[in-house]
């Protein structure tokens, strides 16, 4: 079953074309890495999959139904940059923080610990946001997109500014959630060797359109694959 379709999708800032004719399907289960450096299109491709900008041409489909006419969000989680989401002195605990995140207050205080306890923190959930590091914060950002309990989330850029050790437990978390769970997972990067190695394929932005890779692909022809990666609109 596919969860996400996107066919054709074409996007312009009036006279400047963003994305040119950008097709690829998600199915259930599937851990995606959407790879591309800073111009590629990969932002705006993401905006138009969560409903934020409306495509100039072409289709987006979630759960077989076009995304007008989609209204079960809760469906669909999101992990913003860590950088983007609060001032580090914003006063919330962890607890306050993944409850921000709910649909429904029905038995939240349960969704809360059960999402808290799937990141591996739900013994700080009495901490202040300030008083974690940044890896944890980002753990913290996972369990407030986990806590409506989705089928589909996104991430962007979930690792800027993370040390490397909080991004290998990072991976890990992702990791199980799409194996022991089959949570869908769809990774924004610009980090093709990390991405290449986590997800089970990529769909790398250059220039407003997309190429569709393999790890084994990837092997293959590194070179190609690293050029196609850093390359600028």
């Amino acid at each position: 079953m596919n969860i996400l379709t996107a066919k054709n999708l074409q996007f312009a800032y009036g006279s400047e074309t963003i994305l040119k004719s950008v097709s690829f399907e998600i199915k259930k289960g599937d851990y995606v890495g959407l790879i591309g450096q800073n111009g590629s299109g990969k932002s705006t491709l993401l905006k138009l999959l969560l409903g934020l900008l409306q495509p100039t041409g072409g289709e987006i489909e979630l759960f077989s139904e076009p995304i007008k006419k989609f209204h079960d969000w809760e469906k669909i989680g999101y992990v913003p940059q860590r950088s983007g989401i609060f001032d580090q002195s914003f006063p919330a605990t962890v607890e306050e923080i993944v409850r921000m995140g709910l649909e429904t207050k029905i038995d939240s205080k349960s969704k809360i610990h059960h999402a808290l306890e799937m990141v591996e923190m739900a013994h700080l959930k009495d901490k202040q946001l300030r008083e974690l590091s940044g890896g944890q914060q980002q753990r913290v950002l996972i369990a407030r997109a986990l806590v409506n309990q989705p089928e589909l989330i996104f991430l962007d850029e979930p690792v800027v500014g993370v040390d490397t050790q909080s991004q290998h437990n990072f991976y890990q978390i992702l990791h199980r959630l799409n194996k022991d769970l089959n949570l869908t997972l769809l990774l924004v990067s610009h980090d093709l060797d990390v991405v290449a190695h986590e997800a089970d394929y990529l769909v790398m932005m250059t220039e407003g359109e997309i190429c569709k890779c393999t790890k084994e692909m990837i092997e293959k022809d590194k070179k190609k694959y690293i050029s196609l990666s850093h390359h600028h609109e």
